[in-house]
């Protein structure tokens, strides 16, 4: 009886733990996203750089958060499409600037997806919903030639 209370009492522990980070990484992802939102409408000189600098610590702030909990191409993913972003507004290049603010904010918002707790994908989505991460497999290629 003894040892089924000691794993409990750990099992609770554990659940709490993710149950906890879900709301803290979903919580990261929301301000982000909505600093993301007040950024300067066009990369002119005029623009409002105080966002992008709060932004900026803000990442700077939670890289260890993030290099924890992710996997280290979606931390590289996020930085790069970040700091392209900020390359893009700072050397005045509107249009390309807009698309990488765009994909940085899709980038957010899928990480936030996959972070998200979703118990009823726990138990009730099948595995032929779920993303392939070899997608050629030995059946797509001969199908394919």
């Amino acid at each position: 009886m003894r040892s089924f209370i000691i794993a409990l009492v750990f099992f609770i522990a554990v659940v709490s733990a993710v149950i906890l980070n879900s709301f803290y990484a979903t919580h990261i992802y929301d301000n982000l996203l909505e600093n993301l939102e007040n950024f300067p409408e066009t990369a002119d000189d005029g623009a409002n750089f105080d966002v992008v600098e709060n932004t900026c610590r803000f990442i700077d702030d939670n890289k260890y958060y993030f290099s924890f909990t992710l996997p280290q191409n979606n931390v590289n993913e996020l930085i790069c499409g970040y700091s392209d972003t900020l390359q893009y507004l700072k050397s005045g290049d509107t249009d390309s600037y807009l698309a990488s603010l765009e994909k940085t904010k899709i980038i957010i918002k899928q990480m936030r997806k996959s972070e998200h707790l979703s118990l009823y994908h726990i138990f009730f989505e099948s595995d032929k919903n779920k993303k392939r991460y070899f997608p050629y497999t030995a059946e797509n290629i001969s199908r394919s030639t």
